[in-house]
């Protein structure tokens, strides 16, 4: 497959430190393909690890969970579900195996895309077909985790949706809203950020929230860890309105007053989590991509190399960016 013997890979050696160096190519093992790493795409976690490590991230580790690959024998390219699951429990035998108790996840666990080369277990790979370019199909993950959140929140056309957030995972959220023929609105505080934003809101028409301040919702999802995503969001729905706790919120010192439990209480809401993906929730990605190139392209304001992951990583924070795909 290749002449030589090591690749270039990104590796976090510990919170705030990437170093790139030549690493052994990855050995062949039964059950796995070794494949070539074409794109890879950075997201808000990447960088949340890079920066302040994570709870199940063990370093060393190669980063990167967003991955693009080709089979250099055979020419056929891949994504990658970035779960592995135990394939026996109650959760993966009910088709919701990203609740896996055994899940690992490339890029966390294992190590991910941001290298030339990767061994992938054959169970996640998903065949990429001639009609996708590399670059947004490395976005079906993410887009996999918006569908997710949509289906366990029952949305139905017509539904006025509030959207916190406008990163790269809110945006995919209010496109994918549209796809259902709901009506997404958007909040997001960031003037700079928003503003990164608008020709692709300005071409699916996706309306800034605070335009219509007595505005009610079917449906409110966070795509921020801002705690107060959530107190503002419930206040905004409709009696028997649904709350989908999407991103994980920052630790806070406030609690939850009596009157918001109250608020819960008597509008019968309905609150639901959100977790990851499933594979065949990325299958579905894929052709709804498909049929909306033309929209994540406009997603996608970055390509850069593995030499500036770092950089990439702190415009991701500071919001200076959408979504940046590595070329490898």
């Amino acid at each position: 497959m290749q002449d030589n013997i090591t690749m270039q890979g990104l590796i976090l050696l510990n919170p705030g430190k990437l170093k790139l160096n030549n690493i052994p190519i990855p050995a062949l093992k039964p059950g796995h393909k070794l494949l070539k790493v074409t794109h890879c795409a950075l997201c808000c976690t990447d960088a949340k690890m890079w920066k302040y490590g994570q709870r199940d991230l063990i370093t060393p580790r190669i980063l990167g969970h967003e991955i693009c690959t080709i089979d250099q024998l055979t020419g056929q390219r891949y994504i990658i579900w970035p779960g592995v699951s135990c394939k026996n429990c109650t959760y993966c035998q009910n088709n919701a195996e990203n609740m896996c108790n055994k899940i690992q996840i490339i890029g966390f666990n294992y190590d991910g895309g941001l290298a030339e080369f990767i061994l992938s277990p054959e169970e996640c790979l998903i065949p990429l077909d001639e009609s996708l370019s590399e670059d947004i199909a490395c976005l079906a993950e993410p887009l996999a985790c918006a569908i997710n959140a949509l289906t366990l929140s029952n949305i139905s056309a017509n539904e006025n949706v509030l959207i916190y957030g406008a990163g790269p995972l809110g945006l995919m959220t209010a496109l994918l809203t549209k796809h259902y023929k709901a009506n997404p609105f958007i909040e997001e505080i960031n003037k700079d950020k928003f503003e990164l934003s608008s020709e692709f809101r300005s071409t699916l028409n996706i309306e800034k929230a605070s335009k219509y301040p007595d505005l009610k919702y079917d449906l409110v999802i966070n795509a921020t860890s801002s705690p107060e995503s959530f107190t503002d969001g419930i206040k905004k729905l409709k009696k028997l309105g649904r709350f989908n706790i999407f991103s994980g919120l920052i630790p806070s010192n406030s609690t939850i007053p009596a009157s918001l439990i109250n608020e819960i209480h008597y509008k019968q809401l309905n609150i639901k989590g959100a977790y990851g993906c499933t594979k065949a929730q990325m299958e579905k990605a894929l052709q709804i991509i498909n049929i909306h190139k033309e929209d994540f392209k406009k997603l996608i304001t970055n390509e850069i190399t593995l030499k500036v992951v770092d950089t990439g990583f702190n415009k991701i924070l500071s919001g200076k960016s959408l979504k940046i795909i590595v070329k490898i």
